[in-house]
């Protein structure tokens, strides 16, 4: 990997310019010196201290507490990016718990009366002008002390101390009512640990001097559930995929690493765990007795946990005074000052040399830093011109396309035989649903864009599925005029025309009927996705008595249990066409037959008779505009200037390092990697450019574009992905394809990051989705063991 470059943009301050000295390292460059200005928002006079807990981003400004030298208290502090706001209320000293909650939406703290030393929640808010803020006192616990907070969606979740007895009581915000849940008498212990999968974790002992356990309590029903396997836990929770991760004891008093999945607990290692992170679907463990850094990998194979086996040691004899994940880094600070990032591979280098340092946050691209010097803490900004680092803002879908054909073996074949043009190999199950979650939230995560849950400013991308639902019937192409099946039972009483059959209709691997199943599970994962159509010549719209595929699709297939009187699959965003196979039945057909929709009418009326109705998005897909789509700008005074934006484009060329259909395998090379990358950001940004007020997508990972094992030269040059650099300029890239896949197994997840980053960074103010198509999706996203996410499981 080369090295990449980081530039302190902004630091703070002395009054006068003051300069410090950073140190260069194997792998990476900063600059020597650095000027300590005074930022906006705050005279030299004021030297803030940060108090060391846990920052929060609202509404795009992180706040953070702080020890304010000048008149002697902690108060709260906001940095916008650019400068700082010193909040100041005279009645209260904002940042006296150092506790702050909130989300995106909405901002609490702790906050210490300046009359009586009561504390007490309350709520800031940003005024219109977003320099002044309101404060309002939240009097929900009849005036009683609060001493630890949590916050969950519309919960809030309260740790009070109600004439010496320590209570916690739950806040629901959305219907302004106050619930207890519980309490213990004085003396007894009882503390707030975090939140993870919906529920609230806590620890308290059942009798003063008794043994402290584990506690989950599940806010929508108001139950707790004693988790007594779990002994003095920890005071954090982490998620990681589907299960959150907190250390404790077990009854014996032997340090653990404990799995929780909503009241269930399991034991994953014997160890002592201080501090926990997680980046990239990893979770990182500081194990304090033993000075070990441990990484826990998700394992695919075992429902998406992380395991006993899944845990490698990353490095020995090492102690952490402060271990956190911001962005998709990871920032470790040693005892002895020097302060290590990592993007999840390996422990990372040194990018400061000097007295414990600490990065408190992140928005967008830069990262807060707080440099102690001469007993008295100040801040800087960093922003860096890595890829790791410049993270987009506008990647705001990512995922995978599914389809029933598409996930090839290790030869290049598909796995169904039975499917048109497959090889008869071993025949494998289409992967169970949670294999495409965990695929599409690790996609997700390479593209966090200042995820609020890893300390940024705007949400993450969402983890979202091009799920196809169709298949032309490439098998009775009749002169490419076949039809399509719908891949699912034909509903009682719905009428045709002969083009359409359904999955009751048909033999063999094309039925496919899978997808009431599937879309039940994403309603309850947090995946979004678009049922794609694939139509060949099977009408788009009704005709008289007879359906098309849009009502068929719109009004049955993505309702629940295929009923037209239920809701829609919440999954459900929106319905796309790959318009490549639009009255076109025939596989690789050549281009002057290749499927087409360039009546703009047509497709307008597609979304305003059938998708919009129904509060569906809609998306068209293709590898060219021009005589493939419908003129821009006619469809969207068809649509609507309102609705244009309710219509994504997607681009999915591919093959652009060697001449397409070249048949010579000793033919030359084709382009150089690096012209290859060039011509695909091109292509991808002329397509921006002609849908100026939609959002775009890009369906990417094509084999045609990274190098596969092959004895033929002809594939195995095709590729150019593998020999991405990661700066910006050409200069670095290797222009010969190696011998065999230079990108490790387990890096492999890297050549989505870093192509994604460059596609965004291409095309900077559009809101883009990125889609990995699912041909090689079985070694994109493999595990510690070299095993991939979409690891077959073989028919019974």
């Amino acid at each position: 990997m080369k090295g990449f470059k980081v530039l302190f943009l902004l630091a703070m301050f002395l009054g006068s310019a003051t300069m410090y000295a950073v140190a260069e390292t194997d792998n990476l460059t900063v600059q020597t010196e650095l000027d300590f200005d005074t930022p906006a928002g705050l005279s030299s006079s004021e030297f803030p201290k940060a108090t060391g807990h846990d920052p929060v981003v609202c509404m795009g400004r992180l706040y953070f507490p702080v020890y304010d030298a000048e008149d002697g208290r902690n108060e709260l502090y906001c940095w916008t990016g650019s400068g700082f706001h010193r909040i100041y209320n005279n009645d209260y000293a904002l940042g006296k718990t150092g506790r702050v909650i909130g989300d995106s939406v909405s901002l609490y703290v702790i906050a210490s009366k300046t009359a009586d030393g009561i504390k007490q929640l309350i709520e800031v808010r940003p005024a219109e002008n977003m320099s002044d803020y309101e404060f309002q006192v939240k009097n929900w616990f009849s005036g009683h002390e609060v001493d630890d907070a949590l916050k969950m969606g519309n919960y809030v979740l309260a740790q009070i101390n109600e004439n010496d007895y320590s209570v916690i009581r739950l806040r629901n915000t959305a219907n302004n009512t106050t619930y207890y849940v519980t309490g213990v008498y004085p003396g007894g212990q009882l503390y707030l640990c975090g939140t993870g999968m919906g529920y609230f974790y806590y620890a308290k002992n059942d009798v003063v001097g008794g043994t402290v356990y584990l506690w989950a309590f599940n806010p929508q029903t108001r139950v707790s559930t004693k988790l007594s396997a779990v002994v003095a836990p920890g005071r954090q929770i982490v998620q990681v995929g589907d299960f959150a991760y907190c250390g404790g004891q077990n009854s014996s008093g032997t340090y653990k690493l404990y799995r929780l999945k909503a009241t269930a607990v399991a034991a994953v290692k014997s160890m002592s765990t201080s501090r926990l992170a997680s980046i990239n679907n990893t979770l990182f463990i500081h194990d304090f007795s033993a000075q070990k850094l441990y990484k826990g990998h998700i394992d695919a194979e075992n429902g998406g946990r992380i395991t006993n086996d899944t845990i490698e040691v990353v490095k020995t004899g090492v102690q952490f005074d402060y271990m956190r994940a911001i962005n998709n880094a990871l920032f470790l600070l040693e005892e002895d000052g020097q302060l290590y990032r990592s993007d999840g591979t390996g422990y990372g280098t040194v990018i400061l040399r000097n007295d414990y340092s600490i990065p408190l946050g992140a928005l967008g691209t830069k990262i807060l830093i707080n440099l102690p010097t001469n007993d008295t803490q100040y801040f800087m900004v960093a922003g860096n011109t890595s890829d790791q680092f410049m993270l987009p803002d506008n990647i705001k879908w990512a995922g995978l396309r599914s389809s029933y054909y598409g996930i090839l073996d290790e030869d290049g074949n598909p796995p169904f035989p039975g499917d048109p043009g497959s090889s008869e190999t071993t025949a494998y199950e289409f992967p169970p649903a949670y294999q495409w979650e965990a695929a599409a939230k690790a996609s997700a995560s390479y593209f966090p864009c200042s995820n609020p849950s890893l300390l940024g400013g705007k949400p993450g991308a969402q983890p979202t599925l091009v799920w196809i639902v169709t298949r032309p019937r490439v098998d009775q192409t009749n002169d490419n005029q076949g039809g399509c099946i719908v891949q699912m039972q034909r509903p009682d009483g719905l009428t045709t025309t002969n083009k359409i059959k359904f999955a009751d209709e048909v033999s063999g691997q094309l039925q496919h009927d899978r997808h009431e199943a599937y879309l039940d599970y994403f309603d309850q994962a947090g995946i979004k996705l678009y049922v794609q159509l694939e139509p060949g010549w099977a009408p788009m719209e009704d005709s008289g008595s007879n359906k098309g595929l849009l009502s068929i699709v719109a009004n049955y297939l993505i309702h629940q249990d295929q009923d037209p009187a239920k809701p829609k699959h919440a999954c459900v965003e929106g319905i796309g066409v790959d318009v490549e196979w639009v009255k076109n039945c025939e596989e690789g057909a050549p281009e002057e037959e290749m499927g087409k929709a360039t009546d703009a009418q047509e497709v307008a009326r597609w979304y305003n008779n059938y998708l919009k109705p129904q509060n569906l998005k809609m998306f068209l897909k293709h590898y060219a505009w021009s005589g493939f789509l419908p003129n821009y700008n006619t469809l969207k005074n068809a649509v609507g200037a309102g609705s244009i934006g309710a219509i994504m484009f997607v681009n999915d060329s591919q093959g652009v390092r060697y001449p397409w259909g070249e048949e010579d395998p000793d033919a030359p090379m084709g382009v150089t990697p690096n012209a290859a990358l060039t011509t695909l950001l091109n292509e991808f940004k002329a397509w921006a450019d002609a849908c100026p007020d939609s959002p775009v997508g890009f369906q990417i990972m094509y084999p045609n574009d990274w190098f596969v094992p092959s004895t033929d030269s002809h594939v195995k040059n095709a590729g150019w992905l593998n020999f991405m650099d990661d700066e910006d300029t050409d200069d670095g890239w290797t222009n010969d394809p190696a011998d065999e896949d230079n990108v490790p197994k387990s890096e492999r997840w890297k050549l989505i990051q870093k192509l994604g980053v460059k596609i965004a960074k291409k095309i900077p103010e559009r809101d883009i989705g990125l889609f990995i198509v699912d041909f090689r999706s079985r070694m994109l996203f493999p595990n510690n063991e070299g095993k991939g996410i979409f690891e077959w499981i073989p028919q019974q």
